[in-house]
Formats: structure tokens, C-alpha cells, sequence
């Protein structure tokens, strides 16, 4: 019952995130396994218990159009690279905009990371190529880092479309074949229906199990009331 409540959370998260731009759905991982630290030596008993672990479904999403010179999506493996001044994050929410002082960031303010550090842009028509190079006026004025990393499995979820190596120490490598496209962002790759399906087998799945526990109750109250009783 505790796995289904954590199931339905997660489920809920998604669907809440469906129209995050470069969200990346969250699934729960869970397995029982035999616990015999108790020591059945020492008197102990064996048991069950159980294994979970959020995963992070990093399957591309559908890319839509903006029209918006600063919005640029990813198709195919990677990451864009930001940073709030003290941690690197990896995203693919790839919706960007100007501060005050032309320096290109995300709509929560971090700095978006070009292959020489921050980028900063001067006024004029910018051209995003699909390299990543970025272009003022014709002018070449800097990259977009976009990166690929060797574990994912080292990532966790931040606040939304934003990831962080859990260790802190990421192995970042070039991403290879990825396009980098202007004038699109990359969706939430949450399929609502397939989440609200879910959601109704988390209920079904919580229900039963409520149920087989008040049964086992039922049988224990039974067993301490009738059992040993003298006729």
C-alpha cells in the first residue's frame, strides 16, 4: 500500500507536468527482496522487503514549433548545460531569454553555458545553427555546450525540466548526431492518457490491498478470540 501511495504521487507529478516544456516523466522501480539480516541464527525471521527507486524515462519528446529566435530544442541524445553560479545542471528545456545585461539564460535565471562559459549577446538577429553555434547579425559569437553524459543513472530530478549529477561529478561527453533546431522547444514526453491508466490501476491495485489486510486483521482478531477458547 505504501508502494502504491508512492506510485500515485509520482503519477500525479507527471501528469501535472504535462505541459512542462523538456519535463521528463518519473516512473517507480520496486522489487521484494528476501531480508535475512534479521539472523535466522540468532532467532531472527526471514521476510520481505522492499526495493524502490525512482527512474527518470529520458526518451525524447515531441519537438514544437515557437517561431522564437531564442527557443532551440535537441533532437537526439544530450543536454543543455546551465548554471545558478554554484551548480551545473542538465536540461532540455531549451526556452531561453535575454537578462538586462544580454546574457543568455533560462526563465528561472540561470545562466546558459556556452563552450567558453556564459553567453552573452549583443542586440541584433540572432541565428541559432544546428551545431549550436550562434550567430549575431552573421557574426559568430559563441556555442551552446551541449553534452552528453556516460551515467544517467547518477542524475536526479531538481524542480521540473532540471537535472543534477547526484555525485557532483558527472562524466560530460560530446553528443553525437544531435541537431540543435531554433525556433522549437522540445514537449514533456508524459503521455497523459497512459498516466491517467496508471493512475486508475494504482487505485484498483490500492484497494485490494486494503482489502487483504483488513482480512488478515479479521483472521488475527479471530485467532486470538476463538482459538484456545475452552468449550
Amino acid at each position: 500500500m505504501i508502494a502504491q501511495s508512492t506510485r500515485q504521487d509520482i503519477t500525479a507529478n507527471n501528469l501535472a507536468n504535462v505541459q512542462t516544456t523538456g519535463f521528463k516523466r518519473d516512473r517507480l522501480f520496486q522489487t521484494d527482496l528476501i531480508d535475512a539480516q534479521s539472523g535466522v541464527e540468532n532467532g531472527g525471521v526471514l521476510g520481505l522487503r522492499q526495493l524502490q527507486k525512482v527512474i527518470t524515462d529520458l526518451s525524447q519528446g515531441g519537438l514544437h514549433p515557437t517561431s522564437a529566435p531564442l527557443d532551440v530544442a535537441l533532437q537526439g541524445e544530450g543536454f543543455f548545460v546551465v548554471s545558478d553560479g554554484q551548480k551545473t545542471y542538465y536540461t532540455r528545456n531549451g526556452h531561453f531569454q535575454l537578462s538586462a545585461e544580454g546574457k543568455l539564460i533560462t526563465a528561472q535565471g540561470h545562466a546558459v553555458q556556452g563552450e567558453g562559459g556564459e553567453i552573452l549577446l549583443p542586440a541584433g538577429q540572432v541565428t541559432i545553427g544546428s551545431q549550436g553555434d550562434i550567430a549575431v547579425d552573421g557574426r559568430t559569437v559563441g556555442k551552446l555546450k551541449v553534452v552528453a553524459l556516460e551515467n544517467t543513472d547518477d542524475l536526479v530530478k531538481v524542480s521540473g525540466a532540471m537535472l543534477v549529477s547526484r555525485s557532483g561529478s558527472a562524466q560530460e561527453r560530446e553528443a553525437q548526431g544531435t541537431i540543435v533546431q531554433q525556433g522549437f522547444v522540445e514537449a514533456s514526453n508524459v503521455d497523459a492518457m497512459r498516466e491517467m491508466v496508471e493512475m486508475i490501476a494504482i487505485m484498483r491495485n490500492y484497494q485490494v490491498s486494503a482489502k487483504a489486510l483488513q482480512a488478515e486483521d479479521e483472521t488475527l482478531l479471530k485467532t486470538v478470540t476463538d482459538i484456545g477458547r475452552v468449550p
